[in-house]
């Protein structure tokens, strides 16, 4: 192959040209692992004292950022097709009722998933242990399992738009994080110091198994 011909000061040939940057809107944002983590955390310590009510929170948060995570991958494939347009908003907004439901399906397999790993460390651990501990080991997995599942895929995503927003700065990160700790730790407090036990209410108490 011959070099490419040499031309006015300042001149590239069209194969050199630098390809050009990558606009803001085609980048995904950038992952939260600290805050993320810390929220676990806090999910964990709520679901230790109050597993029902934490357990529909973090469906509906879950069904939520999934919906977000589905537009948000819609408009973007959009857009590197078609380029930006004035109705990219009037879209979204009509296309926001099949997001929502599509958010809310992709949540059900991880909620089966994680449910079920719950119900056997219950089984397993409830006749032997504090009920907190075996609670939070079950709110832990269950946890784990809805958000790494791969039809949770969109709810991952989903996080990522909802945390550039609400943390745009490491700085902010960072406060966020400290929240999320602090509950987590303000919950193991009030199970260590004050023998605070678990409260099923809205569910009916599960039976502890005998065996």
């Amino acid at each position: 192959m011959h070099p490419a011909p040499a031309g006015p000061e300042g001149w590239q040939h069209p194969q050199e040209q630098a390809p050009a940057p990558m606009p803001a809107w085609a980048r995904r944002p950038r992952t939260r692992p600290a805050v993320l983590g810390a929220w676990f955390l806090a999910v964990v310590g709520l679901g230790a004292l109050r597993p029902a009510w934490t357990l529909i929170g973090l469906a509906v948060v879950m069904a939520l950022t999934g919906a977000i995570g589905v537009g948000a991958e819609a408009l973007r494939e959009r857009r590197l097709h078609y380029g930006r347009r004035r109705s990219d908003s009037a879209r979204v907004i009509a296309g926001s009722p099949w997001y929502l439901l599509s958010g809310t399906l992709l949540t059900v397999p991880g909620l089966m998933v994680g449910a079920l790993a719950a119900v056997v460390i219950w089984g397993l651990g409830a006749s032997r242990l504090p009920h907190t501990g075996v609670v939070a080991l079950a709110m832990a997995a269950l946890t784990l399992l809805l958000w790494w599942i791969p039809s949770s895929t969109s709810a991952r995503t989903g996080a990522r738009h909802v945390l550039a927003v609400l943390a745009p700065s490491a700085r902010v990160a960072r406060i966020w994080a400290g929240v999320g700790v602090l509950v987590g730790l303000v919950m193991l407090l009030a199970v260590a110091g004050f023998g605070a036990e678990v409260v099923w209410d809205p569910a009916p108490a599960p039976a502890v198994p005998t065996f």
